[in-house]
């Protein structure tokens, strides 16, 4: 997803959100982090866009439960690249 795009999926997010106040799940790489820790190489990540990110969890009363496994999706599984 590219972040000129990303403010749609955060709008489309909280569209849902409104629509029921039952208990929700959403799942899958939403492709940004919550914490400058979770990047590593590349460009540094503006804190604008984490910010942001953040409002979007907020407003839409969703939780970060983590993940186990491979640490970042860029490893393709290569040796090595895994969180022990």
């Amino acid at each position: 997803m590219e972040d000129v795009n990303k403010h749609k999926t955060w709008t489309w997010l909280r569209q849902l959100r409104q629509q029921s106040n039952l208990p929700w799940l959403v799942f899958g790489d939403l492709n940004e982090i919550l914490y400058l820790q979770e990047k590593k190489g590349g460009q540094l990540r503006e804190s604008k866009f984490i910010q942001v990110f953040h409002y979007v969890l907020h407003d839409c009363k969703l939780h970060d439960i983590g993940f186990t496994a491979f640490r970042f999706t860029w490893t393709n599984g290569r040796v090595g690249t895994q969180d022990v």
